[in-house]
């Protein structure tokens, strides 16, 4: 909750500085999948990837024209993330705050690319102090459809690029690295609170 007061401090007093700006709600799908690249030394090394895990996200955003064809939009996402293999699922719940660039290419469409900080919240797997990483980092590329006195929808994909698993190399050869990250599919609908 702490993070939530923070991030909130962070960017409600600087809506009043831009000239058009917005808040809504979104939410929709997930498909989320674990990526894992395996460095052993006298082995190789290679890459893996799970299935899809189907889950869902839901949060705030703010939209601030910055231009005629620019805005930024911050978000307070909550997202239900991790991958599914052999049947068995792991779920990582995290509480994401993307920050994107918008350009529009007229009052309808635009396209959409910025930076994404997770905190991660809770797991149905293991410790998340002990297993975890508690920050996860990525980038993310999307379009976004928004209809004129209505909803906007938004297709988003998110590439993690940081580790997020403390895996114990212990015993392994030296020089031995597991990384493993976040890829995510989101169609989300959003829905204006404010113009």
């Amino acid at each position: 909750m702490k993070k939530f007061f923070l991030i909130a401090l962070v960017f409600l007093p600087v809506a009043p500085l831009f000239s058009q700006t917005i808040f809504g709600i979104k939410g929709g799908l997930n498909l989320a999948k674990i990526h894992i690249e395996a460095s052993i030394p006298g082995f190789g090394s290679g890459s893996n990837s799970s299935d899809n895990l189907t889950s869902f996200h839901a949060g705030l955003y703010m939209r601030a024209r910055l231009g005629t064809s620019v805005s930024i939009q911050p978000e307070l996402i909550y997202s239900g993330q991790g991958g599914t293999s052999q049947g068995s699922d792991l779920k990582l719940d995290y509480l994401n705050l993307p920050v994107m660039l918008l350009y529009h290419a007229n009052e309808q469409f635009s396209l959409q690319a910025g930076p994404q900080l997770g905190f991660i919240l809770s797991t149905n797997s293991g410790s998340v102090s002990n297993d975890f990483n508690a920050m996860d980092f990525g980038l993310a590329l999307g379009a976004g459809y928004d209809f004129t006195g209505g909803p906007n929808l938004t297709f988003r994909y998110v590439l993690g690029l940081t580790n997020i698993t403390k895996i114990d190399t212990t015993g392994a050869p030296a020089g031995t690295s597991i990384t493993t990250t976040n890829q995510v599919i989101q169609f989300s609908i959003g829905f204006k609170l404010s113009k």
